[in-house]
């Protein structure tokens, strides 16, 4: 039997978005701030999970918030291996949390 569909939620994703958002289905771009490299938490993430981080943002929104948890779909939309050990890194440090319910879409 296999296990139940799980799902990935960006944290604070609006924060993320251009405010004349609602314009648009898919973002043609994502705000990223330089803050974040005096984000400690971010910091201590290795080079690789903060490329996944940034992937995810940019797969998130190409899916309208719809993105499951599988590593194996994600390491084919990354083009790059995705393990569960980076998922649980960027849930730990606040980045994403998991959900058993699909997300409403946009």
């Amino acid at each position: 039997m296999s296990e139940p569909e799980r799902w990935i939620i960006v944290t604070g994703w609006d924060r993320h978005q251009h405010r004349d958002m609602a314009r648009t289905e898919i973002p043609p771009w994502l705000k990223v701030y330089t803050r974040l490299h005096s984000d400690d938490d971010f910091l201590k993430l290795t080079f690789h999970q903060r490329g996944v981080l940034i992937g995810l943002w940019i797969e998130y929104a190409r899916a309208r918030r719809q993105l499951t948890d599988s590593t194996s779909a994600l390491s084919r939309r990354l083009g790059h291996r995705v393990m569960r050990r980076d998922l649980d890194a960027l849930n730990h440090a606040g980045y994403i949390t998991f959900s058993a319910v699909k997300p409403a879409c946009c």
